[in-house]
Order: C-alpha cells, then sequence, then structure tokens
C-alpha cells in the first residue's frame, strides 16, 4: 500500500523514500534543539551544545546509512527503520559503521573515485539508444553503487556521526557546578550510545571529580584519558539499562575518578505518518496506534511528527570509605551513595524533574487530544506523565504548554 504522499512507508533504505526520511528527521530533530537551546540559554550549561552535536552527528550517520543501501540489492531482504519502537535506524546498522570504518582503507582502492565512477556512468547512459532500459541495466546500477558506496566510506568521521559509542568532549567544571571538595578537580563528560533492544540513540551528561594527586584527566600527554574513554565505554554504552547500576559501576571502575551526577536523555519514538501505510495497522507500534488517527483527525500533513524524549537523572548523595575495602585492599577509595533528585535545578541548572518524559508535537494535533487519551499515552510510556511542547509549522522554536 501506499502512504498519504503516494509512496510506500519507508522500511528500507531505497533513495526515494530515505530522501523524504531524512528530511523528516531534519525536522524532528531542529525542533528538540531549538528546545534545547531556548531552556539551556537561561540555565548556562554545556547540556544545550553537545545535545545540538550529538542531533547533528545522529542525522550525519542516517544520511550515511542512505548512501550505503541506496543502491545495494542485498539490503532490500530486511527492513532498515524500526517501525516498531523507535521509528530510527535498526542497531545492526549502526553496528556495521565500526566494522565499515575498520575495513575502509581496504575498501576504498578498490572502488573508482566518485569523479571518474560517473564519467563511466555518463558514458553509458549516453551510448544507449534507449535510454529507459540501459538505465535499468546492471552495469547502471553497479555503477550507481560504486558512486554511493565511495562516497559512505569517505564520508565516515568519528568525530561528525553517531556511533555504537560515542565520546564527546571533557570540560574542566566550575566549583559551581559541584559541592567544593578539598584536593578535588572538577569535569564535565557526555557520550552517546545507540539502544541495541529499541532502536533508539541515547545521551549521557556525567559530572565528576578527580583526585589532586592524579595526573590532570584532561592533559594532552595523559595516557590515562584513552583508558578512561575506554572504560566508559566498557561499562555505560548500554541503554535501556537502569541507571542506578551503570554509575554504580562507573565509581568502582576507577580509582581516582568520582561520578557525582550522570544524566541520561534517550530520544525516541518518532511518530509520523509518513512511516506508516494507512492497512498496516498489525506492525504499528502502540504509541502510533494511538496517535495516528489524531493525526487524521486533525488534518495534518504527513510530513508533521510526534518526537517523544525522556531524561533520567541520579546524583550522590554524599561518600562512604567502606571498612572491609580499606582493610582486605589497602586503599581509601571513597564509594558514591546515589540517590535519585527531587529536582536537579542545583546541579545541573535544570528544572525538570529526576525522570521525565517529554513529547514534542503539532500545536493542532494538541489540540485534539484528549484528557484520556493522554494518560493512554503516558502510561504507555511508562511515565506519570507527559510533559508536552509544540510547534508551529510556520513558526520556530516550540511552546511549553504542560
Amino acid at each position: 500500500m501506499d502512504d498519504l504522499l503516494g509512496l510506500p512507508r519507508i522500511q528500507q533504505m531505497d533513495s526515494i523514500r530515505y530522501t523524504a526520511y531524512l528530511s523528516l528527521l531534519t525536522s524532528a530533530f531542529k525542533r528538540l534543539s531549538a528546545y534545547y537551546g531556548e531552556v539551556e540559554q537561561n540555565a548556562q550549561t554545556l547540556e544545550s551544545e553537545s545535545m545540538s552535536l550529538y542531533v547533528q552527528k545522529i542525522l550525519s550517520t542516517v544520511y550515511g546509512l542512505r548512501l550505503k543501501h541506496s543502491f545495494s540489492p542485498q539490503y532490500f531482504a530486511r527492513p532498515g527503520v524500526d517501525l516498531t519502537d523507535s521509528g530510527f535506524p535498526h542497531f545492526h546498522d549502526i553496528m556495521t559503521l565500526d566494522a565499515d570504518l575498520a575495513t575502509r582503507a581496504e575498501r576504498l582502492p578498490k572502488l573508482l573515485d566518485v569523479e571518474s565512477s560517473k564519467r563511466v556512468l555518463l558514458d553509458l547512459l549516453m551510448k544507449a539508444d534507449t535510454p529507459s532500459p540501459v538505465r535499468q541495466s546492471d552495469e547502471v546500477r553497479k555503477m550507481q553503487w560504486q558512486i554511493a558506496e565511495r562516497s559512505y566510506l569517505e564520508g565516515l568521521n568519528l568525530r561528525t556521526q553517531f556511533f555504537r559509542f560515542t565520546p564527546g568532549k571533557l570540560f574542566k567544571a566550575s566549583s559551581e557546578s559541584y559541592s567544593s571538595e578539598a584536593n578535588r578537580r572538577g569535569y564535565h563528560f557526555s557520550w552517546g550510545c545507540y539502544d541495541s533492544e529499541r532502536n533508539r540513540p541515547c545521551v549521557y551528561f556525567m559530572l565528576m571529580t578527580q583526585d589532586d594527586r592524579d595526573v590532570q584527566l584532561d592533559h594532552p600527554d595523559n595516557p590515562e584519558y584513552v583508558r578512561f574513554v575506554q572504560t566508559v565505554d566498557a561499562v555505560a554504552s548500554r541503554a535501556p539499562e537502569k541507571l542506578m547500576p551503570i554509575a554504580v559501576r562507573l565509581d568502582e571502575a576507577f580509582r581516582g575518578i568520582h561520578p557525582k551526577a550522570l544524566k541520561r536523555i534517550c530520544l525516541g519514538p518518532l511518530i509520523s505518518p509518513l512511516l506508516w501505510d494507512g492497512g498496516e495497522k498489525s506492525i504499528r507500534s502502540p504509541l502510533a496506534q494511538i496517535l495516528l488517527p489524531v493525526f487524521s483527525q486533525a488534518g495534518l500533513a504527513p510530513t508533521d511528527f510526534v518526537l517523544f524524549f525522556s531524561t533520567e537523572m541520579i546524583v550522590s548523595e554524599r561518600e562512604v570509605i567502606p571498612n572491609s575495602i580499606k582493610s582486605v585492599l589497602g586503599i581509601d577509595k571513597a564509594r558514591q551513595i546515589f540517590c535519585v533528585p527531587k529536582n536537579d535545578r542545583q546541579l545541573l541548572r535544570r528544572q525538570a524533574s529526576a525522570s521525565t518524559t517529554y513529547c514534542i508535537l503539532p500545536h493542532r494535533l494538541r489540540q485534539h487530544l484528549d484528557g484520556l487519551t493522554l494518560v493512554e499515552i503516558a502510561k504507555t510510556m511508562g511515565a506519570e506523565d507527559v510533559k508536552l511542547l509544540t510547534y508551529q509549522a510556520n513558526q520556530e522554536g516550540v511552546t511549553h504548554v504542560g
């Protein structure tokens, strides 16, 4: 069946569908970036800037996947976008980025450069007296694949794309960001990861302190920084595992580093008429089954969307030095006692609860949502309630409405 644009639903990564899909993600993430820009501008934290960078990395990855699969005949046997839980690409495709990056140097010399491939493709098209059959020939498809494959491999970049594990930058924290501690220095560190179960990107923000006796973590010649990033990858590149165990394991992994606050932002699911046919109700996610009829009632465009995202946070309430550790190991490693804060405003300057679910949606759609539907949405998301952020198609930014 065809969707409202007259195109099959976006499940596989052919060029036409994925051009529309990329445009949809761009629109959704633009609103998300606007939200963080507006809220964090007054809060004066690094979270807004960091989230904007991670969002751009996700878009760059999706664009790369479009190149990778647009002309690959092997790909069409399996779906490219998860329509059950997220509206984002499957984890399998994110995992292949690491392998493709590792084998890029070996594969690139076997492919013509893009300009040479384009000339060969043009010659094939110009030689034909009957262009239509030739344009569908194996030779033409092979050259199209080579151009896309070469562009994809050349574009792979750990700094600009979102991989299975995507480390961010390390920043020194001001004394206002954490309780002053003798013989400690403070840092902010963030990283992104891709949830293998729900196919959703997640971003972590950690506030931590380091013992003064250790070499500064941000020192350019400190080899311990590489080990620090590797340890974070091993311990905390997973979701949707509970946040508390992750914080505890991070605390246990380092002797001189002490996590003080850990926050996670998970993106998704993304719901839009563009992603589904009108008749395939059996494979729709529960949220899609709730929201798509309301899209129709409100008379919205196929390119309108609802983007959910959630935040979680825990903080260190105090430190203790367990007697068993001191006596058995002979070390004085202080362990953090974590708690879920009632409000994280003091630590991260955010006016939000420790666990909050948000929803960016069209203003007109909000007008068609009754109380019972909102309760059903919150229940489906596993949240007490959902904070609504509306947008107008002809205006920038979002508006907080409750």
